[in-house]
């Protein structure tokens, strides 16, 4: 089992995106049972990214690119590790996504705004309200 991201498939731009891609690719290629995990933005007190969206809100003003209308389905750090353990566990289920790409996210997508007080609350934040920034 690989985890990689949400993000690295056939329209990945960033290099962290094509890299992983590319391990991905290969593990696959691989003559053996393997299956690659793609969690989205997870969720959790110590996290980068959760470091990183918490500087974000102590902004006096959240800028939300593209008027915050992204659609974003985070996931906590604790349901992850629980779907990975699960995986990496019950042999039925690993046998059953065998050489498949699975998505790990949170139970509902919602846009930007919406998100954003949930990224504050594993670190016991709170976050400025966002608001959305003007378009070029």
């Amino acid at each position: 089992m690989q985890v990689s991201a949400l993000g690295a498939d056939a329209g990945a731009q960033t290099a962290n995106h094509l890299s992983k891609r590319a391990a991905d690719k290969h593990l696959l290629a691989l003559p053996l049972q393997a299956l690659i995990v793609r969690p989205s933005l997870v969720l959790a007190a110590a996290g980068a990214s959760s470091r990183a969206l918490l500087t974000w809100a102590s902004l006096p003003l959240v800028p939300l690119p593209a008027g915050g209308q992204q659609s974003l389905q985070p996931i906590a750090v604790e349901d992850l590790s629980a779907g990975l353990v699960a995986l990496a566990t019950d042999d039925a289920a690993a046998a059953a996504f065998d050489g498949q790409r699975i998505a790990m996210v949170g139970p509902r997508p919602s846009a930007w705004p919406r998100t954003w007080p949930r990224c504050a609350m594993p670190c016991g934040c709170r976050a400025q309200p966002p608001s959305p920034s003007p378009r070029p």
